[in-house]
C-alpha cells in the first residue's frame, strides 16, 4: 500500500476505475483482505481501523505515517478509505497491465470522449477544482495541458517495466 500511495494521482485513478470493475473472482481476493481492515463492517477504513491492523500484523506506524498511508489512499477526501480504493492499492499488476485495460480506462477518464484528458474531465471526475488541476500538472508529460494516451501511458508505465 505503501508503494502505491508514491504513484501519481491519475495512476491511482486509473487503477480506482479498474478496481470497479473486478470480476467476482478477482474481486474475492480484494474483499477479503479489506474486511480484515474494516473491523466495523460498515464498509470503510478509518485511521483507526488501519492503525489496529497494521498493529494486529505486526507492523509499528506512527500516528503521522497512519495518516499519510489513509491520505494516500483516500482518492475522494473523505477521511475514510472504500472497498475501491482499497482494492485499487493492492490489486495484483496483472489486473491492470494489458495494452486493452489501459485504453478502456483512458476512455473512461476521457469524461467528454474527446480522444484526451482536460481538466474539465478531471474536474468532473473529481469534483474539486484543485485536486484537479493538481492531478493534470503532475501528468501532463509533455507539457500541452492535456493529457493524451501516450502521456496517459508514459503516467502508468512510469514504474511498471511491463507496460508499453
Amino acid at each position: 500500500m505503501r508503494r502505491y500511495t508514491q504513484f501519481p494521482w491519475l495512476k491511482r485513478l486509473a487503477l480506482a476505475v479498474v478496481a470497479k470493475s473486478l470480476t467476482p473472482d478477482q474481486e474475492a481476493y480484494t474483499r477479503e483482505s479489506f474486511d480484515c481492515f474494516d473491523q466495523t463492517e460498515d464498509g470503510v477504513m478509518t485511521a483507526a481501523h488501519l492503525r489496529a491492523s497494521l498493529r494486529t500484523r505486526g507492523i509499528g506506524a506512527t500516528d503521522g505515517e497512519v495518516a499519510a498511508l489513509l491520505r494516500g489512499l483516500d482518492l475522494n477526501r473523505d477521511n475514510v478509505v472504500t472497498y475501491t480504493e482499497f482494492a485499487a492499492a493492492v490489486m495484483p499488476r496483472l489486473y491492470y497491465l494489458n495494452d486493452r485495460q489501459i485504453y478502456d480506462v483512458f476512455l473512461v477518464l476521457d469524461v467528454d470522449h474527446d480522444g484526451r484528458i482536460t481538466l474539465s474531465d478531471l474536474q468532473r471526475l473529481v469534483g474539486d477544482d484543485v485536486f484537479a488541476a493538481t492531478v493534470l500538472a503532475e501528468s501532463d508529460v509533455d507539457g500541452d495541458g492535456l493529457i493524451d494516451l501516450a502521456d496517459f501511458v508514459a503516467v502508468l508505465a512510469a514504474d511498471e517495466p511491463h507496460i508499453l
